[in-house]
């Protein structure tokens, strides 16, 4: 019942479910999320689920940094503090996991995106 925030890997969400969520909980939560964009709701996709009674989330916004795979949303916290929350789904291959990370920093790097905050998903 305390939960603000979720972040949730392996969604699986395709555009109609995601229209679906939004429209029966809309008023109670609101949902960003990022799929593979070759399989949408078949692979991957992460999302960040955000409780509206307990954080004001008209501010929130999200970076997809890999799509399905590395998002950040960015929100206003306390005395007007933004926090910046990493949400991944690293991939199952050990040997893709250099070069997963290599992406997330450039990414990071090109969208100026600044100290994150909180980091949490599924590191395989």
């Amino acid at each position: 019942q305390k939960i603000g925030i979720l972040c949730v890997q392996e969604t699986h969400l395709t555009i109609e479910h995601k229209t679906q969520i939004d429209t029966l909980f809309s008023r109670h939560l609101k949902v960003l999320n990022t799929s593979d964009p070759l399989h949408p709701g078949s692979s991957a996709s992460i999302a960040f689920v955000l409780k509206k009674e307990l954080k004001n989330s008209s501010n929130a916004t999200m970076e997809v940094l890999i799509p399905g795979q590395a998002a950040i949303l960015s929100i206003n916290w306390h005395n007007n503090k933004t926090i910046r929350i990493l949400n991944v789904y690293a991939p199952i291959n050990a040997n893709e996991h250099h070069k997963f990370w290599n992406k997330i920093k450039a990414e990071c790097l090109k969208l100026n995106i600044g100290a994150i905050d909180f980091m949490l998903g599924n590191f395989n």
